[in-house]
């Protein structure tokens, strides 16, 4: 730690992201339009640093950390982090490029610059109540049966609203002005998040904020291997299964996850679950490493801050083209069941 970096300083830049956080998932919830959103709150605020490592998320709903933790891995593939400028913002909701639960889940993505040097970002999550897709008698078998797929696209380019891409979104959903106006109600609480990102680095100073955050997530990695450290090493395996996948009726669905704990290091094998199922029960293995995470976080310390610090402890493994690993555009809209037993088999 540095000089600049003291333990108090510390402590108010934690105190300060944990709060943003919290502002922006009640201006998300009171911008709502749908009763999806503005009611039954389904929905997630998170802050990510210049690199997209996670730097704090809400944790009320824990299957969505996975979606901010995932952004880094697929955001390169449709822009580089030197041609984003200040008031762009990118929305998408691919399950395979970013957004790791299903298409009804959007992520909205939002670059905060300081003084022209680009120093975290900002995201929101927000179920939408209609983007396309079936009616309940259908049981969609590929991703593009389920609705509108989007891969990163700005919505706002320089601080402009892309009237294009929202009209094309407005126009794939049965209830436009609720879903326009949920997506809108997450602008604007990127907006409130980087405002206050912006004023704690005026405070504190670029340098500083981005050393702190820095620290706030190699304090996690290091709480969580100190953990695992006074485990007692060993290998154990579990399996759960699920009754069908929405189409055959007669086959049950096995997840199967084996853990092994060495030192300070875990490794959650799901290798030897089932291939993937042509209805749309399976899980993206970016939402499966997030089962890990919070079946880590309550075996160790529930009241961790969830950020990049579990990122960098947790190891897994997965064969393409299973339950838990679907092949790309594998249906994945009714993920909720498979996820949550393999949460059950994880712990």
């Amino acid at each position: 730690m540095t000089a600049e970096l003291d333990p108090i300083t510390l402590e108010l830049i934690h105190s300060k992201v944990t709060s943003v956080i919290e502002e922006m998932r009640i201006v998300l919830f009171h911008s709502g339009y749908s009763t999806v959103l503005r009611e039954s709150e389904d929905g997630s605020a998170g802050l990510l640093d210049a690199q997209l490592r996670t730097v704090s998320v809400s944790k009320k709903l824990p299957l969505h950390f996975g979606s901010f933790a995932a952004v880094a891995d697929h955001l390169g593939e449709y822009y580089r982090l030197d041609e984003l400028t200040d008031g762009d913002v990118i929305v998408f909701n691919h399950p395979y490029a970013g957004n790791v639960t299903h298409p009804n889940d959007t992520v909205v993505l939002m670059p905060v610059f300081v003084n022209q040097h680009l120093v975290a970002f900002t995201a929101t999550l927000a179920h939408k109540a209609d983007l396309g897709g079936p009616r309940q008698a259908h049981v969609p078998q590929d991703i593009w049966e389920e609705g509108l797929v989007i891969p990163p696209t700005k919505l706002y380019v320089r601080g402009e609203i892309n009237p294009e891409v929202e009209r094309f979104i407005a126009a794939n959903s049965r209830i436009p002005v609720e879903t326009l106006g949920d997506l809108r109600g997450q602008v604007a609480a990127c907006r409130v998040g980087a405002q206050r990102v912006q004023e704690l680095c005026t405070r504190f100073g670029i340098d500083v904020v981005r050393d702190g955050c820095a620290e706030l997530m190699a304090r996690v990695a290091g709480q969580l291997r100190g953990a695992l450290e006074a485990m007692p090493d060993g290998s154990h395996e579990a399996e759960g299964f699920l009754d069908h996948d929405g189409i055959g009726y007669e086959r049950r669905r096995r997840v199967h996850v084996v853990a092994t704990k060495q030192g300070s290091d875990i490794l959650f094998d799901f290798s030897g679950s089932d291939e993937q199922a042509r209805g749309p029960v399976n899980v993206t293995s970016a939402l499966i490493k997030n089962t890990c995470y919070f079946g880590l976080m309550a075996m160790t310390d529930a009241s961790l801050p969830f950020n990049h610090g579990f990122v960098d402890v947790v190891r897994t493994k997965f064969k393409e083209g299973t339950v838990v690993c679907p092949r790309r555009g594998g249906p994945v809209s009714y993920y909720v069941p498979l996820a949550y037993l393999t949460a059950d088999v994880v712990l």
